[in-house]
């Protein structure tokens, strides 16, 4: 009978060890699976929506071939705009040579000049400007061509204010205008080359 008691004993000892075997594989899988497949899980899953979304940009690559000519386009208008405008701004106030193209305008248009006051120039961030007031006596039809050859005139220019009077005797206006010119633009406006 003790030999029947160790022998069952012997044999409980090993599934014992069996068992405690089979847990320690299972704890080792889960361990292999938590530390090693499961990050190799998540970086395949994160490189699989990067190849995603790369598809997507591969797939709209013509949409953005044209918006990318349509930005190109533009800023290449914008630089033309820009140095179409740096070419009507002097490098001096030259307020004198303004008064004589607006003289010339006047005389063209029978609008007559009855006082021209330039103010001290101030410095702005990218440029300087000065600011004109002028007095002015023209019909309503000289003053509208006036102001539409000041918008096409060579010297950049920009009409602030202005106020419109008339009297019942004369068929002409008196005009006051506040006119700013620019000039000196600085370094920090240039043209981007490409």
């Amino acid at each position: 009978m003790q030999k029947l008691e160790s022998q069952k004993r012997l044999e409980l000892a090993g599934w014992l060890a069996h068992a405690v075997g089979l847990t320690i594989g299972v704890v080792i899988v889960a361990l292999a699976y938590v530390f090693l497949m499961r990050p190799i899980e998540l970086e395949c899953g994160a490189i699989s929506e990067d190849v995603d979304a790369i598809n997507q940009l591969i797939g709209r690559s013509e949409e953005i071939q044209g918006e990318h000519a349509l930005v190109q386009k533009r800023f290449s208008e914008t630089q033309q705009e820009l140095e179409d405008l740096l070419v009507r701004i002097p490098d001096s106030p030259k307020d004198a040579e303004f008064l004589a193209e607006i003289s010339r305008l006047a005389q063209r248009e029978g609008m007559e000049i009855l006082s021209f006051e330039p103010f001290t120039p101030t410095t702005q961030d990218k440029h300087h400007e000065m600011q004109i007031n002028l007095t002015t006596q023209a019909s309503y039809a000289s003053i509208c061509h006036v102001l539409s050859e000041l918008g096409r005139s060579d010297r950049l220019c920009r009409v602030d204010r202005m106020s419109i009077e008339s009297d019942a005797v004369s068929p002409l206006y008196t005009i006051k205008l506040s006119i700013t010119i620019f000039f000196a633009p600085q370094a920090g406006i240039s043209l981007v080359k490409r």
